[in-house]
């Protein structure tokens, strides 16, 4: 952890000019994308309803019972019913139903056009083809001054039976060609007038489906509905997007407490690497090139009396030891590193540094490591070469002193 902040002060006082210039460009960016999000976001325009109305058609279908039948007296009126029965129910009536509504107020003048139309069609790729076609008119009808709200009833008559019978001669007189007999009220309603303020004249159409079926007919009397809104265009403040929202205040966050601190810890003098700190992140360096080299191992006391030499770094130690064809040692007790050689010890201790207790790197000893380690004599630790301090051993020239 040591080694890891003294690198890391090391980078920040070598590159310090280049690291200010990076968080003023991330400060800058920040506040500019907070600037953006929250003081200058500028206004989009969108649409603004003011006021809205709605007209709203539709039919209703009733047959009275026209003839005897077990079920149902002659005379009773079957409303809205899924399927009526040629036989007892030949004709269809009801009224085409007609309002609107508005946000603020209205005065509409309404023509109502009904007709009955019959027609043969058949299915070609490019669309229905229509073979013929018959209209009957149901008159026309008015009505003045309708107001929001207001109930604008026109009835209708159809005898399904007998236009079902009529089609029949028709298509008799045209040969029977294939195709689909279709019948339908069609209703066309003309408005004008005012409506919320606003002069309006259009024009609506609404249909109602009669489906011919095997003995009968069926009615869809689905309304339909058509809304008209009146908008004016209106300036509104833009939202943040997340970029501007987030990033912004964090890009400026991490840029501002960079700088300060950056600026604290340099007038503190706190980034600047002291001679002895150096030379420990050197050493550790230099640990780490040549771990190859060195041996954890235990020196017996005996070494402590050789001479010592003392080397410069690790790296001048571990380049002796290369010539001469030594390990090096590293003493388990104090951390220091020696090469035997010629009955001297080369040692290098490596610079101290206050550090937390348990902060040192503990180095595992590889695999084998036991085989390294143990008591030896000097001679064993040297390169093989005889010591002439050694106990029991006479060198030449103390032969040459004895003799005198």
């Amino acid at each position: 952890m040591a080694r890891r902040w003294l690198r890391v002060r090391e980078i920040l006082d070598a590159q310090f000019l280049g690291i200010v210039a990076v968080l003023v460009i991330v400060t800058a960016a920040g506040g500019w994308l907070t600037y953006q999000g929250h003081v200058n976001l500028g206004t989009t325009t969108e649409q603004e309803i003011v006021s809205v109305w709605e007209t709203n058609g539709t039919f209703t279908h009733a047959a009275a019972v026209s003839n005897e039948n077990p079920v149902y007296d002659v005379g009773t009126t079957l409303r809205a019913q899924p399927l009526y029965l040629d036989s007892i129910t030949p004709i269809l009536n009801g009224s085409f139903v007609f309002q609107y509504t508005a946000s603020e107020s209205g005065a509409l003048d309404l023509r109502v056009s009904q007709q009955f139309r019959k027609r043969k069609v058949v299915e070609r790729d490019a669309g229905t083809a229509e073979i013929w076609q018959t209209t009957t008119g149901f008159g026309n009808r008015t009505a003045e001054d309708v107001e929001p709200g207001s109930t604008v009833q026109i009835p209708y008559a159809v005898n399904v039976t007998q236009a079902r019978n009529e089609s029949q001669q028709i298509d008799d007189r045209l040969d029977n060609p294939p195709g689909e007999l279709q019948m339908s009220v069609f209703t066309t309603v003309t408005i004008t007038g005012t409506v919320n303020g606003q002069e309006i004249s259009q024009t609506r159409e609404y249909t109602m489906p009669i489906t011919l079926e095997s003995g009968g007919y069926s009615v869809n009397a689905t309304g339909a509905t058509n809304q008209e809104e009146t908008t004016r265009p209106v300036e509104v403040p833009q939202e943040p997007g997340t970029l501007q929202s987030v990033m912004g205040p964090l890009l400026f966050g991490i840029g501002f407490v960079g700088l300060v601190g950056l600026f604290a810890a340099r007038a503190r003098n706190a980034l600047s690497l002291t001679d002895a700190e150096r030379e420990r992140l050197a050493f550790e360096d230099d640990r780490d090139t040549y771990d190859e080299w060195i041996n954890r191992i235990e020196l017996p006391g005996e070494t402590a009396d050789l001479p010592r030499a003392e080397a410069d770094s690790l790296g001048d130690l571990v380049d002796f030891a290369i010539d001469t064809n030594n390990s090096v040692i590293e003493n388990p007790d104090d951390g220091v590193f020696f090469v035997l050689h010629d009955g001297y010890r080369y040692a290098y201790e490596p610079p101290a540094l206050d550090e937390p207790e348990g902060d040192q790197t503990d180095r595992s000893e590889p695999d084998g490591a036991d085989a390294n380690r143990g008591m030896f004599t000097p001679n064993e630790l040297t390169d093989g070469e005889p010591d002439a301090n050694a106990p029991g051993e006479t060198s030449p020239d103390d032969a040459d002193h004895s003799g005198e």
